[in-house]
């Protein structure tokens, strides 16, 4: 079982993003109401997740935090879905431990297959 942690501070993108992966068999919803890197990194800790699927811009993430983040377990995979970014941060974003990026108006298949991309070490970029 796939264990996914969540962590978007806009209530709909994340209550999106959760009803998506309940619906997937073979992935486990830990529970991802977070409040900031604080919180996140507790969760991190606390629930090792496989994947967190992330908006570092609605957390106000900078890429140092993302850094820790991704230290913070082996092995874990971070796939950011954002609003549009500069080329200059999404290759900051990428450099600082973002496995797979996504715009926030994806559908879908392409959350699903950027999971699946991203899980298996390949990176997904749309």
């Amino acid at each position: 079982m796939t264990k996914v942690l969540i962590a978007d501070k806009n209530y709909l993108s994340r209550v999106g993003a959760e009803l998506l992966i309940s619906s997937l068999k073979g992935y486990e919803l830990l529970p991802s109401a977070v409040t900031d890197l604080d919180d996140l990194n507790k969760k991190i800790s606390a629930l090792s997740p496989d994947i967190l699927i992330l908006d570092f811009y609605s957390l106000n993430l900078s890429s140092a935090d993302i850094k820790l983040l991704s230290r913070k377990k082996k092995n874990l995979k971070v796939l950011a879905i954002t609003e549009a970014l500069s080329k200059n941060e999404m290759k900051t974003a990428l450099n600082s431990g973002v496995d797979s990026y996504l715009l926030k108006e994806c559908d879908r298949e392409e959350i699903i297959e950027a999971i699946v991309a991203t899980l298996n070490n390949e990176r997904f970029l749309w």
